[in-house]
């Protein structure tokens, strides 16, 4: 589950990386929500599906699987946009000046 996480962290990472090299803005914040609704809404799915735990009679397991997905994953996404800019923005303004 948190390799599935680290590997999206770095796609969405190298993704906003190019829409930042090319000055498109916008489109950043439709990337993070696009990946927050995966984390929220995909992500648990799939592992629910490949690890079989929902044959099981607790619910419990199901409910960590989500939370995991919903704290981790909305962490990683405001982490990974926020820090994008913060050093996209020093590193712009270093070359400005």
């Amino acid at each position: 589950m948190f390799i599935l996480i680290t590997t999206v962290l770095v796609i969405q990472t190298y993704i906003l990386y190019l829409f930042r090299k090319r000055e498109t803005f916008g489109l950043q914040w439709v990337v993070s929500i696009g990946f927050l609704l995966l984390y929220f809404l995909l992500f648990p799915e799939l592992i629910l599906y490949t690890s079989g735990v929902r044959d099981q009679e607790c619910g419990i397991p199901i409910v960590g699987i989500y939370l995991a997905f919903w704290v981790f994953g909305t962490a990683a996404t405001i982490v990974s946009t926020s820090l994008g800019y913060l050093i996209w923005s020093r590193t712009r303004q270093k070359r400005i000046n």
